[in-house]
């Protein structure tokens, strides 16, 4: 139970890892001419309307250790979230809030709210929330400029954007449209996250990841998450509270 009350806080925490320099070396095929705009994939994204993932399984993997718990997701535009984390018995362990400027993390058993700025956490740590839509495959991020332009392999495309601190490179089927993988790299190209997207289903026009593997080279763990119930388009208004009983930490 207690490792079920710290994966909310550890998940964000992933970033911040050192990683094993690893060199990336890209160019563009120019004898073929597949390539994808942007703009006409951000008409896909997900997060451009409200949404609530009512259910989602997750399980953790580290070496032979495995944990499985149960998650939803409320996301409220043009900023908000609110995860809630609970064992596999349906008990809330920990809940995290996440906006603009700050981010709150309640501890259910301990009974501890942990409040840090979201500039503090992203200078500590190497967090840069912006960068959350990827979980449901949506793009974010501005085109490369540096000239490589759009790789081709086979039926896919690799699409190169940047976000701040991060490059992230996209695998996009050209017949779909959609999001087959997501590699985040740092600054110094060290290779963060892999996210690959394996199965899709359509709500409301849109289509949103069923099954998300999510794996974080820094420590070789890996995240498989199953979306099983949502509401999309969601219009409601998220509503964060704790008890004043909790002990206030800041991160």
């Amino acid at each position: 139970m207690q490792k079920v009350i710290k994966f909310g806080l550890i998940v964000f925490l992933l970033y911040s890892c050192s990683a094993i320099h690893k060199e990336k070396s890209l160019s563009s095929n120019q004898d073929n001419n597949l390539s994808i705009r942007v703009e006409d994939l951000r008409k896909g994204n997900v997060l451009s309307d409200g949404l609530f993932i009512q259910a989602m399984d997750i399980e953790v993997l580290n070496g032979k250790e495995s944990i499985k718990f149960l998650g939803s997701m409320k996301f409220e535009r043009p900023d908000k979230y609110l995860f809630s984390f609970k064992s596999k018995s349906g008990i809330e362990a920990s809940r995290i809030f996440i906006n603009e400027d700050s981010i709150y993390i309640t501890d259910r058993f301990k009974g501890k709210l942990y409040k840090g700025d979201v500039s503090y956490v992203k200078k500590k740590f190497g967090i840069d929330f912006k960068i959350l839509p990827l979980l449901l495959g949506d793009i974010v991020g501005k085109e490369n400029n540096s000239g490589a332009g759009d790789i081709s392999v086979g039926n896919k495309v690799l699409k190169i954007l940047t976000e701040e601190r991060f490059r992230i490179i996209y695998t996009i089927d050209c017949e779909t449209k959609r999001v087959i993988s997501a590699e985040v790299l740092n600054i110094l190209n060290e290779e963060i996250l892999m996210i690959r997207y394996l199965k899709y289903y359509k709500q409301k026009e849109r289509f949103i990841p069923e099954k998300i593997e999510i794996i974080v080279k820094t420590i070789n763990s890996r995240i498989n998450i199953r979306i099983r119930k949502s509401i999309y388009p969601w219009n409601d208004i998220i509503k964060y509270n704790f008890s004043k009983r909790y002990d206030l930490i800041n991160l």
